[in-house]
């Protein structure tokens, strides 16, 4: 699973252990610090990993919210790439910022606010959202069957009716046949 990871420079320590926590678990997880070598170009490195990403997590603060700051700008793309970020962005309260300061796109999906360890609550919540979405994938795959299968009960039934009927008919028919003949 390849994980976004946004947050403000002022967040940058909890982020890398939140980063770290994820990759133990087998997450790609893009952190902009590690993985935006010196010269390259910014804009379009965040904006191919977020086109590449399956996941973001987005580190609520006070300054992750602030009109210019480019978290925001990370968030108008992952806006762009899932419309509806249920089981795509997870939003974590890292600092206590007033909700009317939050934008309604994260506030759509239920935010984090880990009591303890936020590193540790961030990969469980990512792992149970992971896990909804993987169930969510096999119920819609096992939908066409579903179906297939219902219209293939129902079609039996109608064949067997039909059947039944036309032998009963072809019963009375030579049955009526051998009564009127003369033996």
């Amino acid at each position: 699973m390849r994980i976004f990871l946004s947050f403000p420079s002022e967040l940058e320590s909890q982020a890398d252990n939140i980063a770290q926590f994820l990759r133990n678990c087998d997450h790609d997880v893009f952190f902009s610090h590690d993985d935006l070598p010196p010269g390259d170009s910014f804009d379009a490195r965040v904006e191919k990993a977020i086109e590449s990403s399956d996941f973001m997590v987005f580190l609520i603060s006070p300054e992750s919210v602030t009109r210019g700051r480019y978290t925001l700008s990370e968030l108008a793309l992952a806006r762009n790439k899932w419309p509806n970020p249920s089981n795509r962005v997870l939003p974590v309260m890292m600092a206590p910022t007033p909700l009317d300061q939050v934008p309604t796109y994260l506030k759509a999906v239920t935010i984090l606010e880990p009591q303890g360890s936020a590193a540790a609550e961030t990969r469980a919540a990512v792992d149970r959202m992971l896990e909804a979405k993987s169930e969510q994938s096999r119920d819609r795959s096992i939908l066409p069957f579903a179906v297939l299968s219902l219209a293939s009960a129902i079609l039996c039934s109608l064949v067997a009716t039909y059947a039944l009927n036309v032998l009963q008919y072809s019963f009375v028919v030579s049955d009526a046949g051998a009564r009127s003949c003369p033996a």
